[in-house]
């Protein structure tokens, strides 16, 4: 499939509704929120489609709640060589001690080169 972005809508029996993920297919594939942990299956599935979900280099969670980040280890696991990024407070918090990974922070205002695309952090 092209490089581009996509927006993975998953459905959660559990809680009834859609949840987004978003995917970045570029030189550095970023997945952007990873749904909660028992979702781990069907997100990995919706990424398949797009690219093979064990080439991901950079999973970002915006904050640290299950739906934004619940499988994030399950997605390390599958991707050794990604790296979890969040906001310095998020990392505080909660990621340095949630992640199997040691967290990659951003600054307000701060850029992330994942090949043509870059992420800018507010």
């Amino acid at each position: 499939m092209c490089p581009g972005v996509f927006r993975l809508s998953t459905w959660d029996e559990a809680a009834g509704i859609t949840f987004n993920q978003f995917l970045l297919h570029d030189d550095k594939p970023t997945l952007i929120e990873t749904g909660y942990n028992h979702m781990f299956a069907a997100v990995r599935s919706r990424i398949a489609e797009v690219l093979d979900p064990a080439s991901l280099c950079y999973i970002v969670a915006p904050h640290c709640e299950g739906d934004e980040c619940g499988s994030l280890n399950s997605f390390l696991r599958l991707a050794p060589q990604a790296r979890p990024v969040c906001s310095q407070i998020c990392a505080t918090i909660s990621l340095v001690d949630y992640s199997e990974v040691t967290p990659l922070t951003v600054a307000d205002h701060e850029v992330l080169k994942v090949g043509k695309r870059r992420l800018r952090f507010l």
